[in-house]
């Protein structure tokens, strides 16, 4: 069945999402007992051959729930919406849809927002845990049957950089800090003592990374790809690191490249690489990284989509907009998140 239609007086959701089969059951279960009185039209995502039927139906929609790579074609093909919730925390593959100079589109558009900082900042911290107890190197001495022992240092004495303190960099402040980790914090602009966070023992703006690189055993980059953030790391922009600390990257590939990691490996500046994101994803078989010992890769799986999550800000941002509130994580287009 190519939808599925509840009607009710309120505004339906047009819900369009290439995960329908892995997220689906789970996203409309999940709908049906939170969210039982908001009406739905659940539109499979179908072969070319169905695509005029589903730009049709798209085209009618009011409200529309979808992921930013499916919907990216049909961006200018939505007279009807006024509101569009993503599926996804980054927006990368709709900003090349949108030209900050141009008239902004004419609906709403939220991300993901909340629903992922738990789990970004698990995989932090299970990242720094792993390299400090050398879990990855115990398990190759069990497969090799050898008793090793080795020294390790403890989070609580050491010091995390975080670039970009939005909803995820502020959770893994707040659980690094649970495990006595000194802060330190980047963000867009100056704040007055008042406004930071209080986890958070050192903020700069974008203006003092250098003094940030210089004191942290860890640096953690969670910016969004945009113009401003594009190369921020690349370069000899790590030679400011005095501590040769571990660099954590999960935001975007585009605020370093390949070769600027593999420089600053070499030339010490940083000590370890661990990467969930890259400027090319997958990342090709021919990339030196992958065989790089010092250089720990992931394929994009900091943070999963989960249904509950998605049912979270619709929650939240469907009760705002029949009301007439502001909806959560709106997008600046101007701004680029």
């Amino acid at each position: 069945m190519a939808s599925e239609v509840v009607f009710s007086k309120l505004p339906v959701v047009t819900i369009f999402t290439k995960y329908a089969e892995g997220l689906g059951g789970g996203l409309l279960e999940t709908w049906k007992k939170r969210l039982g009185n908001v009406p739905y039209n659940f539109l499979q995502v179908l072969d070319h051959q169905k695509a005029e039927e589903t730009v049709a139906q798209l085209q009618e929609a009011e409200i529309l729930l979808t992921d930013p790579d499916l919907i990216g074609s049909f961006f200018h093909q939505l007279p009807k919406t006024k509101w569009v919730q993503s599926t996804w925390a980054g927006i990368d593959s709709i900003l090349k849809e949108v030209n900050p100079k141009d008239i902004p589109p004419p609906f709403m558009f939220t991300r993901l927002g909340v629903g992922l900082r738990t789990s970004m900042a698990e995989y932090v911290i299970g990242q720094m845990i792993a390299h400090e107890r050398h879990f990855y190197e115990m398990k190759k001495c069990q497969e090799q049957k050898e008793w090793k022992s080795r020294n390790y240092r403890v989070l609580g004495h050491l010091t995390l950089g975080i670039i970009g303190l939005g909803d995820i960099g502020e959770e893994i402040a707040r659980l690094c800090k649970a495990f006595g980790m000194r802060i330190w914090g980047l963000g867009r602009r100056d704040l007055r003592p008042e406004e930071r966070s209080k986890n958070v023992d050192e903020y700069r703006p974008l203006s003092g990374l250098a003094e940030l690189l210089a004191d942290c055993d860890y640096i953690c980059n969670v910016l969004p790809q945009t113009p401003a953030t594009d190369d921020l790391l690349s370069g000899d922009v790590l030679s400011s690191c005095t501590k040769q600390p571990v660099f954590i990257n999960v935001g975007r590939g585009n605020v370093i490249s390949d070769d600027t990691v593999l420089n600053a490996l070499d030339k010490g500046w940083i000590s370890h690489a661990i990467l969930d994101v890259f400027r090319t994803e997958p990342l090709p078989a021919s990339s030196p990284l992958w065989s790089s010992p010092k250089v720990t890769v992931t394929g994009h799986t900091a943070a999963n989509t989960h249904p509950g999550a998605i049912i979270d800000i619709m929650e939240v941002n469907y009760d705002r907009y029949i009301n007439g509130k502001p909806l959560q994580y709106q997008v600046d287009w101007k701004l680029g998140y």
